[in-house]
């Protein structure tokens, strides 16, 4: 035996639309506490889009900065051939905001031995910067199914809505 319930979303739009704005919140509310647990809290943010698309609502979730991304899907990121095929870390208190190329426009000379992944500054003697070929970032936040789990929820966030329960 099947049954087929289906509602008319227009009856109810006063209460689907404070539904998705309770979901809405708490997406953005769980998502911000990932991102911070990951201490990435104050520079990144978890946002929400609502779209109405006729009778149906949209909501889309995003991570701010754009390349916050990295930190849900995971990424490598490789070495430019032109640098040597290194990405070069700063190991210094000073050279660690400056990129490398930077550091030399300023007229700080570094040197590399031959066979090293270092750049030692002329001038000091010191370590400056260190080269390595790739990073690798693994996900770490798990946006997406926050925002899954919490659409699963929407009938629960209905009934909220139709009882005052914001």
């Amino acid at each position: 035996m099947q049954v087929d319930v289906t509602v008319n979303v227009a009856d109810y739009g006063p209460i689907t639309a404070l539904a998705v704005i309770k979901m809405n919140r708490k997406i953005r509310e769980r998502g911000q506490n990932q991102l911070q647990g990951q201490g990435l809290g104050r520079r990144f943010g978890c946002r929400t889009k609502t779209e109405k698309k006729g009778k149906a609502y949209k909501s889309n979730v995003y991570i701010k900065p754009g390349f916050g991304k990295v930190f849900e899907f995971g990424s490598t990121s490789v070495g430019r051939t032109k640098a040597g095929g290194l990405l070069w870390i700063g190991v210094t208190a000073g050279s660690k905001h400056v990129r490398a190329k930077t550091f030399r426009k300023h007229g700080n000379k570094m040197f590399r031995p031959p066979g090293t992944n270092v750049l030692i500054g002329r001038k000091d003697g010191q370590i400056k910067y260190v080269g390595i070929p790739s990073v690798t970032v693994t996900p770490s936040v798990h946006i997406r199914k926050v925002a899954d789990e919490e659409a699963h929820k929407f009938g629960l966030y209905m009934v909220q809505a139709r009882t005052g329960g914001l």
